[in-house]
């Protein structure tokens, strides 16, 4: 992906502080075809040093009679000072019954707030630097949540995330502001398109305000229909 200036068509945006969200717990139904093919559950703990950021995901309704996959994500960034953005140091893709998809990241900073960062990847150990803040791309939710809480509509949000071997481009553009009914509950959420380097998925996000911008429902498109939805299911969130 590019970094886009066009003045008036996108904001290339950069947070001003980090907000910490609260501790949750929170359970999300997958869904194709209207049908619930998975069960994901997202958790952060956090201490006065350390975000601790994991998913587990398993197959769910039909789906669990052809796999009993379990999928885990996890990420865990040290809190910086003044409010700035978390330092990302592990993250880790654990799939179950395929391992050889598994992936690691373990990341050290120098006194430059350069990221030295070491990735394992189907055997593969690629190493490369990049300055403060880098995500992976389970982290870079966090980001997003944080970051939202000051754009303006249009506004694109700019992030920098490892994947794999190599570093990409993130980003996302703040469409406006929408109420959603979901589990008999009106929420007040603002409405996230990611912009996609190829062009040939869009996937849409609404982030809870109430929640502290949790996504509650995300839907990927393929061919301008609905190939994936992920709708939050239920939610508890812990007392600062």
């Amino acid at each position: 992906m590019k970094w886009i200036t066009l003045l008036c068509c996108f904001l290339s945006y950069q947070s001003l502080a980090f907000e910490t969200p609260p501790a949750f717990t929170a359970t999300y139904l997958i869904k194709k075809y209207d049908s619930t093919i998975a069960q994901t559950t997202m958790a952060l703990k956090k201490t006065n040093e350390h975000i601790n950021f994991t998913s587990s995901s398993k197959a769910e309704g039909l789906a669990a009679i052809f796999t009993s996959d379990i999928i885990t994500e996890s990420s865990k960034l040290k809190l910086s000072e003044n409010n700035n953005s978390p330092y990302l140091i592990e993250y880790n893709y654990i799939r179950k019954q395929k391992p050889e998809k598994n992936q690691t990241i373990k990341i050290a900073w120098n006194e430059n707030n350069t990221a030295n960062i070491i990735s394992q990847y189907k055997k593969n150990h690629t190493e490369f630097n990049e300055p403060h803040p880098v995500w992976d791309n389970h982290s870079v939710q966090l980001a997003l949540m944080s970051d939202i809480n000051t754009a303006k509509i249009n506004d694109t949000l700019h992030y920098r995330v490892v994947e794999k071997k190599s570093l990409t481009d993130y980003n996302f553009k703040y469409l406006g502001d929408e109420n959603i009914t979901l589990n008999d509950h009106n929420y007040l959420t603002k409405k996230i398109e990611r912009i996609h380097a190829s062009g040939k998925r869009t996937t849409l996000i609404w982030l809870a305000t109430e929640l502290a911008n949790l996504p509650i429902i995300i839907e990927q498109h393929k061919d301008k229909d609905i190939h994936l939805r992920m709708i939050l299911k239920d939610i508890k969130i812990e007392a600062n």
